[in-house]
């Protein structure tokens, strides 16, 4: 009983430093603090030309192009158009600084895109700080992989063939990083 014990909460750990990774926490304290914010996403905030979040289109990878009201990737992230400026790096540039943070020879879609992670908003109250990620301009480049990727971390294989990161539009730095199956 007490090794069910000790080993639940191992994996009861391992599952918050995951769910703190995952959205960006500072701390694990701040991520038992977005508990709350992460059981309905879909309703804070407002995104692509105003439209609240539950109309942009629920997809399960990044799309070659972005509809008008935006897409809600994996229930992961928010993708809005977002047009080029003279202050953004350009593709070639960002696909040049993608392979620094994921080396691969496999195809890149390159999108340019407002990303917003919804499990970085705050709740109205919170006293937490958060990392928010809200309509931040990127390059968003996803790399597919010839064959899917085992990317858990746990017993339970999670398998993977689309790897993307988001790179901030005007320096290139490294701004979040996901994959999908």
């Amino acid at each position: 009983m007490i090794a069910t014990i000790a080993t639940s909460m191992r994996v009861g750990c391992a599952l918050v430093v995951t769910i703190a990774l995952a959205i960006g926490s500072t701390a694990l304290g701040a991520a038992a603090g977005r508990t709350a914010a992460l059981k309905e996403p879909l309703q804070r905030g407002t995104h692509c030309n105003g439209a609240r979040r539950r109309s942009a289109a629920e997809v399960a990878d990044v799309p070659s192009a972005l509809p008008d009201r935006g897409v809600y990737v994996d229930e992961q992230f928010v993708l809005c158009r977002q047009a080029m400026r003279t202050e953004f790096i350009g593709e070639a540039e960002a696909l040049s600084d993608a392979h620094k943070y994921f080396e691969a020879d496999d195809p890149v879609k390159a999108l340019l895109a407002r990303l917003t992670v919804p499990g970085t908003i705050p709740p109205p109250d919170s006293t937490i700080r958060y990392d928010t990620i809200r309509d931040e301009p990127v390059w968003v480049l996803t790399f597919t992989a010839a064959k899917a990727v085992n990317v858990s971390q746990a017993s339970q294989p999670v398998f993977a063939r689309h790897f993307t990161v988001a790179l901030n539009a005007q320096t290139g730095a490294f701004l979040r990083g996901f994959d999908t199956r």
